[in-house]
Parts: structure tokens; C-alpha cells; sequence
């Protein structure tokens, strides 16, 4: 039984509301109760998700299996699978996963009958805590572990479970059409800002620079993005360029930084973490935020201040993960790209190669991308420091002229995005699930 995409799958959800809407697999019966209890015409799960009662998903992945008919509710299906999709770690699902079976679920998945599948396409998710638990229920309840895999947005990863992950980029879709938008309708109006949203255009080559970085941050709760702060602070370079640091629920201690610092590091850093941290909020475009927003409710993606592109040459993105072999290519790398800026980056080693495997162009003649070839946590961490620092101590003039050399490279960049208007993460990820199946 083919789907639209042409492949052989469907995919098997069981719960269903009194309205007929489908609802995720793997659900309590507390979570069902619940639900039910409260469901109505207007009220369906993706209210309860944004009410927070629920993380467990039923629109991502799902939308697109309902474009490609890839659903069915016929537990007697050929090549069933069985999806668990969530915003949060594996391990949302892992100590409840077998519990909340059905019996028929579970007869099937024993007989070798069904495909189980976590999603967690929008996190660079890899976590061997939960691989070893999903091992150790397949052991114990005579489950073929090659029928278990994960999808998620994490690459370059080195896996060592037996759990099968397969990757893709999750945001580059999605950041494509963006750009596609913005040069099609010029504007975007947000409902939580009061600004209207704008990108630049091939006129920012004949306007003169007047900082040297942007770099923006919601959250400074990651090590790499605190520890950012604290070099900021310490070589005094917020003058150097446009800075947000918005939310932080404390002060760092030294065993909650050691993914960007070495323990001999930090101190040189301690009197540092105070004078940051007494900083945040740091603001820009936040400060138009509209009443009823707060810092942590806004959405990113489509959100651009012209004035603050216009005005800044390279782009210092900071990444989800800094952790080393999980490259993850979110909305933050295409900001610079879609705003034709050159950027450094805090990322997972092999993130700029990563972008070369896409066809896009990094910055090398003008940047020292040495660092992403290491491996080390701290010493990569310290190269795209000690990157920043050789270039703000350059002339504006000097950081213009390098802006300029950069033109060609961000032109084609911003239009080899556009080429992935297209791309379809959910179709390649069945098309690499039904090759190791299946061999097609």
C-alpha cells in the first residue's frame, strides 16, 4: 500500500476525540481522561499543548502525513508505524513508553509487525539515556531493536546505541519560504511587536558599517551564550557592537559552564559572571515588544529590525547546541544568510562543513574558521573568542572593507537559500527509513 510520496508506509494512531480529531499515540489514560474532559469544538489538542497540560505532539510530522494519506487507523495495515513526536527530550516518553501500549500495539510491535518511530525533529536531540532504556525494553520484552529508530535534527552524531537515528535539517525549509516571503511581500507586520519586520537589501554593500557585530539571544541560560556574555564583559566590547541578552534564570555557577570554560578558565572569569549577569536584560528590538508580550512568548523566525542589519557587519550566531558531534542548523544560522551579513559562529564542530554539504559559502578568507574543526568544547570555544577579539580590534573602516569582500559570498548564499523552498525533511527521512528496511 503506497502513499502519495511513494512510499510504502502508514502511519497507525489509535486515540481519537469525541469530535473525531486524531490525537498522539502513547497516551496515559490519565492523559486521555484529562483531555476529554475539557475537549470541545473549539478546544482540540493543540489548545492543550498551548495551555501547557501536554507536549506531546499532533501537528508537525502529522500535517504532513495527512497531505501524503500516509494515516491509518487500521491496525491490520501492512508496514504500520507508530509515531511518539514531542517538544521535549526523549525523555518525555522513555519511563512510560511500555506502560502506555496497547495491547495491540504492543502484540505487534513483539510479532515484528510495526515501526516505532520518536520524532523530535525540532531539537538537535541525541540521548543516550534514553537509547539505553529503549534498549533495555526491547530486551526484556523480546522487541527487534532494529524496528526502533529516531528522527531528529541533530547531525554529525556519533551513535553508539543500537537505536538507529536518522538526521535532517528541520528549520531549512521553513527558513527558505521566509526569505521567499520577504522578497515577495517586503513586510511582515508580528502581533507582538510594534515594528514592522523588514530584511535588507543588495543596497547595504553602498552603506557604510558602523559597528562591527550583531549578536542576538533570547535565552543566556546555555553555557556558550552566558560565557559569551562574560567575554563581552571582559574585554569591553559592548561598544563594538548591537548585543541581546534577554533571559537568564540565574547567575552560573562554574560546574554549570564548563561546556564553554575550562575549570582553570573560569577563573579568570569570576568577577566577570556579576557584571554580566547584573546587565540582563539587554535589549533592542525587545523594547517594542506589545503589551501581553513577554520576552520568553515571542516567536524568531520572521522577526527582523532592519535598522540594526543595516548598521552591523558581521553576524556572531549562537547556536542551540555547542556541544561537540551534534551539529544542528536552526533559524538562528539563517539569520545572517537571509540578511546577507558574514557570521562566526558557536556551534557543534562541523557545523560550517555541514553548510558547505548544503552548497552554501563560509567566510574563510576573511575569517579564521579554524574552529570548526575542533572537536574540544574549550579550545573551540576559546578560537571563536579569540576570532572576535583580532576582529574588534580592526578600524571600522578596516571591518567595512572586509564586509565588502564579503559580497559575492552573501549574495549567493541568500539566493542558494531559495533553492530549498522545496525541501521536504519528512520525505528524505522515509526515504533514508524505507532504504534500511526495506533496501529500495
Amino acid at each position: 500500500m503506497e502513499v502519495v510520496s511513494g512510499l510504502p508506509f502508514k502511519f497507525y494512531f489509535e486515540n481519537i476525540d469525541s469530535y473525531g480529531r486524531t490525537l498522539p499515540n502513547n497516551l496515559s489514560k490519565q492523559e486521555l481522561e484529562e483531555y476529554n474532559s475539557i475537549c470541545s469544538e473549539e478546544y482540540n489538542w493543540n489548545s492543550h499543548i498551548e495551555s501547557g497540560r501536554t507536549q506531546k505532539l499532533i501537528n508537525t510530522f502529522y500535517s504532513w502525513l495527512k497531505e501524503n494519506n500516509a494515516i491509518t487507523k487500521d491496525i491490520n495495515d501492512s508496514n504500520l508505524v507508530y509515531l511518539c513526536e514531542s517538544y521535549t527530550p526523549p525523555t518525555y516518553y522513555k519511563n512510560l513508553f511500555l506502560e502506555n501500549l496497547s495491547t495491540e500495539v504492543y502484540n505487534k510491535i513483539k510479532n515484528g509487525e510495526i515501526i516505532v518511530i520518536f520524532s523530535w525533529f525540532s531539537e538537535p536531540l541525541y540521548d543516550p539515556d534514553f537509547n539505553e532504556n529503549i534498549e533495555r525494553i526491547c530486551e526484556e520484552n523480546n522487541f527487534n531493536v532494529d524496528n526502533f529508530f529516531v528522527f531528529t535534527s541533530a547531525n554529525n552524531i556519533k551513535n553508539t546505541s543500537k537505536i538507529r537515528h536518522i538526521s535532517d535539517h528541520f528549520f531549512l525549509k521553513n527558513s527558505a519560504e521566509f526569505l521567499k516571503y520577504f522578497l515577495q511581500n517586503k513586510i511582515f507586520k508580528p502581533n507582538t511587536f510594534d515594528y514592522v519586520c523588514e530584511i535588507v537589501n543588495q543596497n547595504i554593500f553602498q552603506q557604510k558599517k558602523e559597528k562591527h557585530f550583531l549578536c542576538l539571544n533570547r535565552s543566556s541560560d546555555r553555557p556558550h551564550r552566558f560565557g559569551l556574555g562574560m567575554f563581552i564583559e571582559r574585554h569591553n566590547l559592548w561598544d563594538k557592537g548591537e548585543f541581546t541578552f534577554l533571559l537568564c534564570d540565574k547567575k552560573k555557577e562554574d560546574d554549570e559552564l564548563v561546556e564553554a570554560f575550562s575549570y582553570e578558565t573560569l577563573k579568570e572569569y569570576t568577577e566577570y559572571k556579576d557584571l554580566f549577569y547584573n546587565k540582563l536584560p539587554i535589549e533592542i528590538d525587545t523594547k517594542f515588544l506589545m503589551q501581553g508580550n513577554q520576552l520568553f512568548n515571542f516567536g524568531t523566525s520572521r522577526i527582523y529590525y532592519k535598522p540594526i542589519y543595516e548598521k552591523t557587519a558581521i553576524n556572531i550566531v549562537t547556536e542551540t547546541t555547542f556541544s561537540k558531534n551534534k551539529v544542528f542548523i536552526s533559524e538562528k544560522t539563517f539569520h545572517p544568510i537571509i540578511n546577507l551579513q558574514p557570521f562566526i559562529m558557536f556551534a557543534s564542530n562541523g557545523q560550517l562543513e555541514e553548510l558547505r554539504n548544503l552548497g552554501f559559502k563560509t567566510f574563510g578568507h576573511v575569517i579564521d574558521e579554524s574552529y570548526d574543526d575542533e572537536e574540544n568544547n574549550h579550545k573551540r570555544f576559546k578560537k571563536v573568542c579569540d576570532e572576535i577579539l583580532r576582529l574588534s580590534e580592526m578600524s571600522i573602516d578596516e571591518i567595512n572593507e572586509l564586509f565588502l569582500s564579503c559580497k559575492d559570498i552573501c549574495i549567493y548564499n541568500r539566493n542558494h537559500l531559495l533553492s530549498f523552498t522545496k525541501y521536504d525533511v519528512f520525505k528524505n527521512s522515509l526515504e533514508k527509513l524505507n532504504k534500511i528496511c526495506y533496501g529500495i
